[in-house]
């Protein structure tokens, strides 16, 4: 069952603020633009590289490998490449709370590897994920 998770203090997040947290093994970029904050699978839909050490501009995050830019507000790719795997985010008071999945999204990079049902089975991501 879905259940949420304080991932942030929201005063310690600059508008603008790109970073990473990890949430059940898992890392989630974080970002903060105006009063919202927005959160996505750190890892890079075309290559898998972290998203977290990308540059954040205005409402779009670029990969720090490759530039390619993605729109937080709904996960659109504005270069190339699938969308970001985005997460539910909210603020209640000074608490950023995440909503963590029952079953966490496959990793989108890995639509073309070559090795994709090994990872599915190592990773715990069954079929009709």
């Amino acid at each position: 069952m879905p259940h949420e998770v304080v991932v942030a203090k929201a005063e310690e997040w600059q508008d603008g603020s790109l970073g990473i947290v990890e949430v059940d093994g898992h890392r989630i970029a974080l970002c903060r633009v105006g009063e919202a904050f927005f959160a996505f699978d750190d890892r890079c839909p075309h290559a898998g590289s972290t998203l977290g050490l990308g540059t954040l501009h205005a409402n779009a995050v670029e990969c720090p490998r490759h530039q390619y830019l993605w729109r937080v507000t709904d996960g659109a790719a504005l270069t190339t490449g699938g969308p970001l795997t985005l997460f539910e985010v909210r603020v209640e008071g000074d608490s950023v709370l995440l909503t963590v999945p029952d079953r966490w999204p496959e990793p989108a990079h890995w639509a073309r590897h070559p090795r994709r049902e090994e990872l599915r089975r190592r990773h715990g991501f069954g079929e009709g994920d």
